[in-house]
C-alpha cells in the first residue's frame, strides 16, 4: 500500500524561501526516483516536484532562488540523493552524476 505524504505550503511569499529551505529542505534525506514534476497554480504557481521513496510519495517545493539550472535539468525518472542537513542535492541519470547546491541565504 503506498502512502502518500504533502508537503503542503497553504501561503508562502518570497521573504519566508529561505527559512523553508533552511528549516524543511535542509533536514531532510532524500533516496529516490522523481516522478512528476509540475507547476502548482493553486498555489502561487510553485514549481513542484513528486519523489517516490519505497512505498512513500511526497511533493517538495521548489523556488529557482535555491538554484537556477535545477529546475530545467531534472526529468522524470532521474533518481535524486540528497544526504540529511546538506544543502547539495546528486540528480543521476543513465551513469550520469549532476550535483546541485542550494542556496538559501535570500
Amino acid at each position: 500500500m503506498k502512502t502518500t505524504i504533502f508537503f503542503l505550503l497553504i501561503f508562502f511569499s518570497f521573504t519566508d524561501c529561505g527559512n523553508y529551505c533552511l528549516n524543511h529542505l535542509k533536514p531532510l534525506e532524500i533516496k529516490g526516483k522523481i516522478i512528476n514534476k509540475y507547476v502548482n497554480e493553486l498555489n502561487h504557481a510553485t514549481k513542484m516536484i513528486s519523489i517516490q521513496e519505497n512505498d512513500y510519495v511526497y511533493d517538495i517545493p521548489f523556488t529557482d532562488s535555491y538554484n537556477l539550472t535545477f529546475w530545467e535539468f531534472i526529468e522524470i525518472g532521474d533518481s535524486i540523493k540528497k544526504n540529511k542537513e546538506s544543502l547539495e542535492i546528486t540528480i543521476i541519470r543513465r551513469n550520469i552524476h549532476n550535483d546541485f547546491t542550494f542556496n538559501c541565504d535570500f
